[in-house]
C-alpha cells in the first residue's frame, strides 16, 4: 500500500516540498527583506 501512494503522487513528491519550506520558516531573514525593501520606498 505504501507503494501505492508514492507512485500516485509522483510528481507532487510532499516530502521534497516540506523541505524548502522548512528553511524559510526556520531563516526569517528570508522573508524580512520583502519588508525593509518597502520601507526604503516609502
Amino acid at each position: 500500500m505504501a507503494d501505492m501512494t508514492l507512485q500516485k503522487n509522483p510528481l507532487k513528491e510532499p516530502e521534497p516540498k516540506p523541505d524548502p519550506i522548512d528553511p524559510p520558516n526556520d531563516q526569517p531573514p528570508a522573508e524580512l527583506p520583502g519588508d525593509p525593501i518597502e520601507q526604503p520606498n516609502v
